[in-house]
């Protein structure tokens, strides 16, 4: 089940708990049979539910504003807007786009507030390089004498990753792979010949193919706001889930009164103008006007 939050934004309920890794899996899946390489991010709009109530809970007097520059998603703004959290603003650009989401200008101020990294970015592995490297320590359970791997994914630091230049930020790899197959030294880069797109130097992984896919989570804040499309590299996609209690919180469904009329019956064609009269009086009523639309017998 999806619901819809405006601006062409569909979130997906989710209504049993499900790991970040079986969603990456899943949306993936979905990426390899339309064959897109596209990087794309998962966002936990639970998650912003779920700390927003830990802020309530804990500080109570306490309102919280969020700083717009760290992440404008529109999912992210309208969610926020809805639940009641005032807002930081740093240019006019920012401002209107709160204001266009219907936001009291009461709400906006400048502070610091605090960051959410309720997203999760899935990259697609596009080259592969393998050269060698001497072993250093026998006990070391990750093979550096054999093939060292050198990945490079469609993400990197002139993108979503630009955290790591320019907050200094450390960000941890995952794979869709199995957790007990051999691991190699590797490293990580993005998708330009800039010596400087390096993502992560050194890390254990298990062999890859050009296709697989990696993942990295706690990338919300600071990333995608401040990514370019350099080098011609297209902005990840957005995929959005929440728990469905976590939803209704914010958005409580709205119970719709059930109609008068309990079952259309079957009606078939070719019926004279009379007797569509009596068929649509039979449903609904006789009507009080004297010349009722007869091409439905619903009367429009």
């Amino acid at each position: 089940m999806k619901k819809y939050l405006g601006n062409n934004c569909t979130v997906q309920m989710i209504t049993y708990e499900r790991s970040i890794k079986s969603l990456v899996q899943e949306k993936a899946a979905l990426h390899d049979r339309e064959v897109k390489e596209e990087a794309f991010f998962i966002g936990d709009l639970g998650d912003i539910i779920a700390k927003y109530q830990v802020w309530k809970e804990t500080l109570p007097r306490v309102m919280p504003f969020y700083a717009v520059k760290c992440n404008d998603d529109y999912a992210v703004l309208k969610l926020l807007s809805d639940i009641g959290v005032n807002f930081d603003c740093a240019s006019k650009a920012e401002i209107m786009k709160v204001l266009d989401l219907g936001v009291d200008p009461s709400r906006i101020i400048y502070a610091n507030p605090c960051k959410q990294n309720s997203f999760t970015l899935t990259v697609n592995v596009i080259a592969k390089r393998v050269v060698t490297k001497e072993k250093t320590n026998d006990d070391d359970p990750v093979d550096t004498q054999g093939p060292v791997m050198m990945y490079y994914v469609n993400d990197g630091v002139y993108g979503s990753f630009n955290c790591l230049l320019f907050d200094h930020a450390k960000v941890e790899v995952s794979t869709l792979q199995e957790s007990d197959e051999r691991s190699y030294s590797s490293s990580i880069w993005g998708p330009t010949c800039d010596g400087l797109d390096c993502i992560l130097e050194d890390c254990p992984l298990p062999e890859l193919r050009v296709g697989h896919w990696l993942f990295f989570r706690d990338m919300g804040a600071y990333t995608m706001s401040a990514a370019s499309t350099f080098n011609g590299m297209p902005p990840p996609q957005k995929y959005y889930f929440c728990e469905q209690d976590q939803w209704n919180m914010v958005y409580p469904e709205r119970v719709r009164k059930s109609s008068y009329i309990q079952k259309i019956p079957f009606m078939m064609t070719g019926h004279l103008v009379d007797e569509a009269h009596d068929f649509a009086d039979e449903i609904f009523g006789t009507s009080p006007a004297a010349e009722a639309l007869v091409g439905s017998p619903y009367g429009f």
